[in-house]
Order: C-alpha cells, then sequence, then structure tokens
C-alpha cells in the first residue's frame, strides 16, 4: 500500500494513504480531542470535537472522517478551533452532570471523596465509576472550558439495574454511539439503537425490552467504549481505577483470547479485552470466580462426616500414606481441560511414573478425543480464514453458546456475502442467521455426509437423493441445494462441534466429514471445546487404560479404588471409591471427597494453554495465590517427593515447560487422516431412539460455562440468569398435549437413568423432541454406549418419558 506525507502542526507524517487525519495525527503523538472515535469503530463525525483546519478547504472539517492526502498541511489547535471545540462541549453538557467538570476546587476533593463546595450535587465527578478514567474529563480539561454559558438540564433518568452484569445511568450519556455502533458493527448484534426525541434520547432496546428479553450477548463491548461512566460493571462499579493490568489469557474456551486482568491492591478487580473481542464469560466470569465466597482456600480432611481444616503438611502425609496402599491398576486419575499444560503432564507423570497406573482419562474424553482417533488433532486451522471464507458448513455446533467469538468471525464472513450452512436439528440463533438450515433427524450426521461426499465424486444418483431423504429427514431439493453451494462457493470451511463427536458413531462420522472435505476441497476447522482441550491430548492425559466413564464403572464394580481428581469430581453416592482426593477451587456439590485440596485459580499461577487453532498462550500469574491455596503441579510434585519419586524437584515451572517441549521434539508425530471409501452406501447403523416407552427424542447439549468442577451457573448470580442448566426445553404443541404449563417441573426417564427440571417453551424445539444442557444430575440419561476407537460415549440423544411433578 502507498504511502503518504502531509504535515500536522508543522509535524511531517508519513502513513498509509486509506488512513485518516485522526490516525496520522495519532501516529505523531499529536492529540486531537474526540469522544465518537474507537479504534474498534468505522469513522462517524458525531461528536464534532475532532475538527481540524486544512490548508486550501474553507471551513473547518472532523479530522476522523477527512482521509488524508499528499502534502496536506493541517492545524489542530487555532485559536478558532479552539474556541469552536468549547462551544461543541458546553453543547454536550448542557444535559450531563457538569459542576465537578471544571470546579475551581476539584482537586481538594481527592483528599475527602465528597463535594466541597455544593452540597446539593450529588452526581458529580467523584461519585461517578470512571472518576479519573472518563474521557469527557480529559477532553474538557484539553479544551480549558472553565463554565458553562447555556442553561442546563438534568434529565432524571432512573438507573437501570435490571441485567444482569451492568447497570445503565443514561443521566451520564452523551450520545457519542459508541455502544450502538460496536454492537453493531462488531458483535453483529444490533440489540441497541437511539429511542426518544429530543432532549429525551436514549440508548435502547426494542419496545423498551430489558436487554435479556432483547438477546443481549452480554460480551461488554458497550462498556468497554463508553467514554463516560453511562455503562459501567457492576461488580467493579466502585473499585476505581486499577494500580496495574496484566495480559494473560481467558480460561473458558479453547479460543484462548487475550485478557487484561485489572488489580487493585494485589486483588483482580476485573477482566477486559487486550485489544481484541473476548465474551461474556471471558468479561464477568473471571474476578467473581476468584473471590467467590465459596471457593475453598485450606487443605481439608473428612473426619466423621465432617471437613476439618488442617495443614499442608498434614493433608499431604495423609494423601501419601493412603495412596501407597493403591499403586497399579488399583489407581486412576481424572483430570481437568482447563488445567494448563504443565499441571496436566505432571498429572499424567505422576499417575504413570508414580502410581505406576495408565488409569487417567479427562472430561475431554466426552467432548473431542475422537479428533485424535482420526488425526484431526493434528491441524492447526487460522481463525482469521473463517471471515475470508467464500462458504461455510457448520455441522453439529451451537457455536453462539460455545464459541462466542469464532461467531463474530462468521458473521463477518455473511456480512461479506458468504454463504452459510448449518446442519443441526435445533433452530439454534446461527441457523436463524443461515442461507440454509438443514434440519436434520438427530444422530444421521454420518449418513448425510457420507452421502454427500458420494454424490459430489459420482453421478447425483436419484435413488441414493431418496435413501439419504429418509434417513435424514432433509427434502432432496435442499440437499440438491447444499451439494450446490459446496462445489461452487470457496473458500469453503467446515466447522463442526460436540454435535458429531459425542455420538458412539463418533470416529466414523469424522471420517464421513473428510471425506466430504476431500470431495468438496474444504478446509476442517475442529472446534475443540474446554480451555486446554488441545494441550490435554498433547501431553497423554488421555492414558492407554481406562477411560472416564470405564473409570466410573470400575469404580462401581470395585476394581478401582483411589481417585484423584483434579479439577473433576462427577462421583455419585453409586460411584464411590474407597480413597478419593479432590483438587479444585470448590467442594464437589454431590459427595464431600476423604480429603481436599485448594488449587489456585488462573489468575494466580503461570503456564500455558494451547488453543484450537495450535497456537500456545501464555497463562501468566497476576496474583500471589489467595490464601493457602497452591498450583496444582507444586502439589502433584510434592506427594510425588512423599512417595518416594526423584524426578519431580521442580522449582519453578519453566522447567515444566522445557520438559515438555524436549519431550515433544523426540516424538515423530507422523498421522494421516483416514477417510471411509467414498463408494460403499455404508451409511452405520441407524438406530431408532424413541418408542412407545419413550416416546420423546432428548438432545442434549455440552455445557460449555463450566470451570473446572464448578458451573458457572451455580458461582455467578448473571450467568444464573441466562442459563438456567435445570431447565427442560420444550415445543408448546407438546406441552399442550400433556397439559404442562411454563415453570412445571417434570421428570425426564430414559432406559439409563433419569432428572428433573422445569419446563420452558421453545419454538425452536420440534413437536416430539425435548432439549436439555447436561449437568452431572442429567448424564445418567444418556447411554454409556461407547465409540470403539475414540471411547467417547453417545451423549447427544436419547428417548425418554416424561411424568409431571
Amino acid at each position: 500500500m502507498k504511502n503518504i506525507t502531509l504535515t500536522i502542526d508543522g509535524q511531517e507524517v508519513t502513513i498509509e494513504e486509506n488512513k485518516t487525519v485522526l490516525e496520522a495525527a495519532k501516529k505523531a503523538n499529536i492529540y486531537i480531542p474526540t469522544l465518537c472515535t474507537h479504534k474498534y469503530l468505522s469513522p462517524y463525525g458525531a461528536c464534532r470535537l475532532c475538527i481540524v483546519e486544512i490548508e486550501g478547504i474553507k471551513g473547518f472539517l472532523t479530522a476522523c472522517t477527512i482521509p488524508v492526502s499528499p502534502e496536506m498541511i493541517v492545524k489542530t489547535n487555532t485559536e478558532k478551533i479552539q474556541q469552536l471545540r468549547k462551544t461543541i462541549l458546553e453543547l454536550i453538557l448542557t444535559t450531563h452532570p457538569n459542576a465537578c467538570l471544571f470546579c475551581e476546587k476539584k482537586k481538594e476533593c481527592e483528599k475527602y471523596q465528597e463535594c466541597i463546595q455544593k452540597s446539593s450535587v450529588t452526581t458529580g465527578c467523584k461519585f461517578c465509576p470512571k472518576n479519573d478514567s472518563c474521557e469527557l474529563q480529559k477532553v474538557t480539561d484539553y479544551v480549558g472550558l472553565e463554565r458553562l454559558r447555556f442553561s442546563t438540564q438534568f434529565r432524571e433518568f432512573s438507573v437501570e439495574r435490571d441485567d444482569p452484569f451492568f447497570d445503565r445511568n443514561y443521566n451520564l450519556c452523551i450520545l457519542c454511539g459508541r455502544c450502538v455502533r460496536v454492537c453493531e458493527e462488531v458483535r453483529g448484534a444490533s440489540i441497541i439503537g437511539f429511542v426518544n426525541r429530543g432532549v429525551q434520547t436514549i440508548v435502547g432496546t426494542g419496545f423498551g425490552r430489558n436487554h435479556l428479553d432483547a438477546n443481549c450477548q452480554f460480551c461488554g463491548a458497550c462498556i468497554d467504549v463508553c467514554p463516560t461512566g453511562a455503562l459501567s460493571e457492576r461488580f467493579s462499579k466502585w473499585q476505581g481505577i486499577p494500580d496495574c493490568s496484566v495480559v494473560t489469557t481467558c480460561p473458558h474456551c479453547s479460543v484462548g483470547c487475550q485478557i487484561s486482568l485489572n488489580v487493585k491492591n494485589g486483588r483482580v478487580i476485573s477482566s477486559t479485552p487486550a485489544d481484541n473481542q473476548i465474551c461474556l464469560k471471558g468479561r464477568f466470569a473471571v474476578a467473581p470466580l476468584v473471590y467467590h465466597p465459596k471457593r475453598v482456600t485450606s487443605p481439608c480432611l473428612k473426619k466423621n462426616d465432617r471437613i476439618l481444616e488442617v495443614s499442608w503438611n498434614e493433608a499431604l502425609d495423609f494423601i501419601a500414606e493412603n495412596f501407597l496402599k493403591y499403586k497399579g491398576d488399583n489407581f486412576a486419575a481424572i483430570v481437568s481441560p482447563n488445567l494448563t499444560n504443565e499441571d496436566a503432564y505432571i498429572a499424567q507423570k505422576f499417575t504413570r511414573e508414580v502410581m505406576e497406573s495408565e488409569n487417567i482419562d479427562s472430561s475431554l474424553r466426552l467432548t473431542f478425543s475422537a479428533n485424535a482417533a482420526v488425526g484431526l488433532d493434528s491441524l492447526n486451522p487460522d481463525l482469521s480464514e473463517i471471515g475470508e471464507a467464500g462458504c461455510i458448513l457448520v455441522v453439529g455446533s451451537d457455536i453462539p453458546y460455545s464459541h462466542p467469538i469464532v461467531t463474530l468471525e462468521i458473521k463477518k464472513a455473511v456480512k461479506n456475502g458468504a454463504e452459510l450452512v448449518v446442519v443441526d436439528p435445533r433452530q439454534t440463533s446461527l441457523a436463524s442467521l443461515a442461507s440454509l438450515w438443514l434440519k436434520i433427524n438427530p444422530g444421521t450426521d454420518l449418513a448425510l455426509l457420507f452421502a454427500t461426499a458420494q454424490i459430489i465424486l459420482e453421478e447425483k444418483q436419484k435413488t441414493k437423493l431418496r435413501q439419504i431423504e429418509e434417513i435424514t429427514n432433509i427434502p432432496q431439493e435442499q440437499i440438491q441445494h447444499l451439494i450446490s453451494i459446496l462445489t461452487s462457493v470457496k473458500p469453503l470451511i467446515i466447522i463442526y462441534g460436540t454435535g458429531i463427536t459425542q455420538q458412539a458413531q463418533s470416529t466414523k462420522t469424522l471420517q464421513a466429514l473428510l471425506s466430504l472435505a476431500f470431495a468438496a476441497d474444504a478446509q476442517v476447522f475442529p472446534l475443540w471445546g474446554q480451555t486446554n482441550a488441545r494441550g490435554l491430548n498433547e501431553v497423554g492425559c488421555l492414558g492407554k487404560g481406562l477411560s472416564y466413564f470405564e473409570i466410573l464403572e470400575a469404580i462401581e464394580k470395585g476394581k478401582i479404588r483411589c481417585l484423584y481428581s483434579i479439577g473433576e469430581s462427577f462421583i455419585s453416592e453409586k460411584v464411590k471409591p474407597e480413597f478419593w482426593v479432590v483438587q479444585d477451587l470448590f467442594f464437589p456439590e454431590n459427595l464431600l471427597p476423604d480429603v481436599f485440596l485448594p488449587a489456585a485459580s488462573f489468575a494466580e499461577i503461570d503456564g500455558t494453554y494451547n488453543n484450537l487453532e495450535g497456537k500456545t498462550k501464555e497463562v501468566k500469574k497476576v496474583i500471589e495465590p489467595v490464601e493457602n491455596s497452591k498450583p496444582d503441579w507444586w502439589i502433584l510434585c510434592k506427594i510425588a517427593k512423599r512417595l518416594g519419586a526423584k524426578e519431580f524437584e521442580y522449582e519453578h515451572i519453566s522447567q515444566i515447560t522445557t520438559e515438555i517441549q524436549r519431550k515433544a521434539s523426540l516424538k515423530k508425530k507422523v498421522k494421516m487422516l483416514t477417510m471411509l471409501n467414498i463408494f460403499t452406501s455404508d451409511y452405520g447403523e441407524i438406530k431408532k431412539m424413541s418408542d412407545r416407552k419413550y416416546p420423546f427424542l432428548l438432545i442434549t447439549e455440552y455445557n460449555f460455562f463450566k470451570f473446572r468442577n464448578t458451573l458457572l451457573s451455580e458461582r455467578i448470580k448473571g450467568i444464573r440468569r441466562l442459563r438456567d442448566e435445570e431447565t427442560i426445553r420444550m415445543n408448546p404443541q407438546d406441552a399442550d398435549t400433556l397439559k404442562i404449563s411454563p415453570g412445571d417441573e417434570i421428570k425426564l426417564i430414559s432406559p439409563y437413568g433419569e432428572t428433573t427440571g422445569r419446563v420452558k417453551f421453545s419454538e425452536k424445539i420440534s413437536p416430539g423432541q425435548l432439549f436439555i444442557i447436561l449437568t452431572p444430575g442429567s448424564l445418567n440419561l444418556v447411554s454409556k454406549l461407547l465409540d470403539p476407537i475414540s471411547k467417547t460415549p453417545s451423549l447427544k440423544h436419547c428417548g425418554v418419558r416424561i411424568e409431571k411433578l
């Protein structure tokens, strides 16, 4: 791209030709005031404060909208400009509390945190959550405004506090439009806009709904771009300006977004984007989790069915004494995909070398272990390529729920004209955005993917189309439309999630997906679910021994008598080992362990994650571990030493990282992507999952609002309002037939177990089907039938019947 040179306030600046005068000034460290411009947003020119004079052009132009040109001469702070800016700012402030902005005694307020001059003022800067970080304060100081010539009007809006995470005080709003534009341009949601007229104009939702009913994503982007205190996060509202900010990796999904943890007085007060977009979990489920009142921060032993706090030495000695009894096949470890690479590596090394057992596994087994079975764990796709795709095929994933940031790339592609095809039995929010939604029969993904690959490579046989229509319940014309899109629009990206990996035929289904990718020349993008699922897979936490459900079954049968749960604790009265150690942030909800060890949180440790692109993301220690909590690797090493192990003498996490890298370099990783024979007609075994005894087909979703062993909805009130895991979604037609009302409690009974929940109506669920999000309490509903290769359980659907309570 061509560079050009211009002059700003006598200083030569060289910049790309497509930039604005404001961007050129920023590059030269020349300050031009503005309240409506933001780096995430397109030029707007609403506030008019960035006006400049350009030689040879009459009048004043907004620097944020005027493009640079060769030999342009710009003046930014002449007397005329400054006087006009003062007038513009005065008009902005006529409806904004303003006395404190130019009070001659405002510096003295720092001592008292109250207004010492005007006792009637109750909304001054000292009572604003954004005091000292407000852009309006900065602009007022720069312009040199000392008083208002115009009368002011306080609008007397009530502060809106009815949404889960933030407050909205539109008395402080200056109508810059940043929040409206970031919601539309960046997040692609368009939830808010300007409503009313004149001095009563505010930012709001359509028809005056609260943000919850308006389907707000609660990503916090509007808060991040607000220049005043109009929008404020409730958790950190009165915490003040942080002492420092540390960039680390978000712990809540496999995208690996970079977040800034803001610290004051040694405590994390909030998390904000580190020059990128983040989601609800990264924005509002970080600091509250670290300081949750139910977090356990001291070692505990169970004595006489009571939990007692003990010292670390007592707890570790007790564990070592008992672990000696269970070396070998009697021992198993289950580890969380939220662990860092270093913690996970030490966990598997401890299990194999110290406890002499191959029985180590993870809930990763419940989601994406099939990736490794067909070699898809070696793919390193680029997230940014999704936004440049010509066609995107999404199979078995509600991406706005599981990976909101990936959704932004999909929306970007659609905005640029890409075709979006969604294969899902439910009408997800992504399905509503798609150019083609294939409402597939649950469990028939293998047939659709396989047959589509066949038809692309062969002549389009009518018999094959009829056959696949009968199996999948997708009309022939839609299948033909799918094939037309896949073969004509490039580049093509296929994205898949747990909808096809949580099946007893997961390996075959992924082979069929690879066959389709080969036939249609597509790039495959696996959406690894949990934070460090790839990392756990790569450091060896999916062992050669028993898998996740096989371990639980072996405990029930008494074959495994000792379990070490590190961030995972799906245990019940029915499945309880002789000796059980839990290492985590919170006690298990259902049963007390013999020993509880308090683990340090993600904000209190160093380490690395491997994200869904295969990139290594750094996790940084931001604060000291809360009270007596310790890093997972430290705890494991202390136990190992007590058991006589010699190779656990690590003093710092970097030594573990180096050992992982050394061992990884010794491995010759050769994998071949396998495909089904695309010229056979074997679509796999298609079972009818509902019958007379179990007439409803239950569809499930993996719970992506989970950290280690805890559900975020149980710990964070705002998330509980958004994600009620106990809800059973039902089509209103079925409810009417069964005389069930919204909020009624019902019991679901399957051939494998039962659970209860309250009914919520949804037109997006087809008649005859139900939908729940899996929790430890509902996991017993679904089949534990395992894929023979990946050992992934079939969790996505099963037949159920309903009993009213």
